[in-house]
């Protein structure tokens, strides 16, 4: 088996390692023998999937609620914009209007 450095592996393979030492009980040591990793890599894998390990139970509706929202706060913000350029054509209008002296 080829040795790989610790950045190359996918996040499969990540995972697959994780799993083997998480649940298949094999010692970080074997792991790092097996794949000629450092044991560092493997805890610094372990400690980056526990701290990301809550995006997996969010329901589905609390971020779909997030999205939701992001959408309609851009699209406020843009309407927003479209009536400030409203205003200030109407404005504009208004002065052309006044200098050409129409009522």
């Amino acid at each position: 088996m080829t040795m790989k450095d610790a950045e190359s592996y996918t996040a499969e393979e990540k995972m697959g390692i994780l799993r083997s030492h998480l649940l298949d009980r094999i010692s970080v040591s074997e792991i790092c023998q097996k794949h000629g990793l450092q044991p560092e890599d493997i805890y610094r894998w372990r400690e980056e999937f526990f701290e990301n390990a809550a995006a997996i139970f969010q329901n589905d509706t609390e971020a779909q609620e997030r999205k939701d929202q992001e959408r309609i706060d851009f699209l406020e913000s843009k309407l927003r914009r479209k009536e400030e350029v409203l205003t200030e054509l109407k404005e504009a209008l208004a002065t052309l209007k006044k200098t050409l002296g129409e009522s």
